[in-house]
Parts: C-alpha cells; structure tokens; sequence
C-alpha cells in the first residue's frame, strides 16, 4: 500500500508541476470538501466462505483533483481522496478509519454562459486502500464513480461543485474480499 501510494504520489507532483508553463496553463488543478454518504460494505470470509454486512456511516472526504484537456471538449485526469470511514454493525459503531482513493477520470466538457460555466459529466475506475482494522489486514479494492461537475470559472480562479456515486468492483487481501455497495458523494471545491 504504501508503495502505491508514494507512485501515485510521485505521479501527482510531477503532473501538478507541470500545469503551468511560462505562465501558460495546461491543466486544471482543484481542492474539493464534502460528504460521503453511508453504504453497505460485504465483507466475505474467503477461509470459511462466511458473509458479514456493515455499514459505512455518512462522513467527510477531502480530494484533490489534476485535470488536462487531451482533445476538443474532454479531459483526463487523476483524482486522490481522503475518505472518513465509520462502519456500524448491529447498530454499534466499530471504527472511523480513513480511506484512500486514487481515480483516474474522462470528463467531457460542456460550456454554456460564454464558457464561463461548465457542465462536467465524469467517469473514473481507480483503486481504493483501506487500513487494518482489528484482525483484518489492509486491502485494496477497484472502485467506479460517475459524477456531474458544475463549473464557474470566469477567470484563473473558479469554483466547482460534483455530484455523484462511486462504488466496488471487487477486491480485498489474501484473507477477505470486499465488495461496496453504490454511495453518493456531494463536494464544493476551488479550482485554478
């Protein structure tokens, strides 16, 4: 895991530092805030083939986005988030971890307003990492999101705000596979 993310890492200040090129801007870097809504996680016992459900209670997420445009009208980028995890079982909470979640999106771009707002629909597929908690190891999992993206950006500073949902394909360690159900996210963010 940690080798993963010092790539990624590694990856992410490389392309941040080369948005801007004798002043001339090639892509879009953004902070976003915002809310991580509640789901059901399936972790399965691959040892004894045994089911659990839990719950992930609604919580906050912070990320970081990277954008470039590859062609008229869309763009490619990389998306990093810190998410805040509680899970519950049988109404007790049991942990509030933070999650890792590394995305690589297509957006296409749709101006209105003189280009100054911007409509954004996005699809990613990244990977999600998740520390141990208790007696389970650390694991990974692929992950899908789909989200809109509004953009106001009448000048190098601009204000963004997405919706959508994103959840697993599928994944897990040696021990357990882990499966998400679909969870909605809503965050404001600034974009330059």
């Amino acid at each position: 895991m940690k080798k993963t993310i010092i790539i990624f890492g590694t990856i992410l200040i490389f392309l941040c530092a080369s948005t801007i090129t004798a002043g001339e801007t090639k892509g879009i870097f953004g902070v976003k805030f915002g809310t991580y809504g509640a789901g059901t996680v399936t972790l399965t016992d691959k040892v004894n083939n045994a089911e659990v459900d839990f719950r992930t209670l609604s919580n906050n997420t912070f990320g970081i986005l990277l954008d470039y445009p590859i062609k008229s009208n869309w763009l490619a980028g990389l998306s990093v988030d810190i998410v805040s995890i509680e899970t519950k079982a049988l109404d007790t909470v049991l942990h509030n971890k933070s999650l890792l979640n590394l995305s690589l999106n297509m957006k296409r771009v749709i101006n209105t307003s003189g280009g100054n707002f911007k409509f954004q629909p996005s699809i990613g597929l990244g990977v999600a990492m998740v520390p141990k908690i208790d007696e389970i190891k650390a694991s990974q999992y692929t992950t899908m999101r789909i989200f809109v993206e509004m953009l106001i950006k009448p000048s190098r500073l601009g204000f963004l705000v997405d919706v959508g949902q994103t959840w697993s394909l599928g994944g897990g360690n040696g021990d357990y596979s882990i499966k998400m159900g679909a969870v909605t996210v809503m965050r404001v963010g600034i974009v330059f």
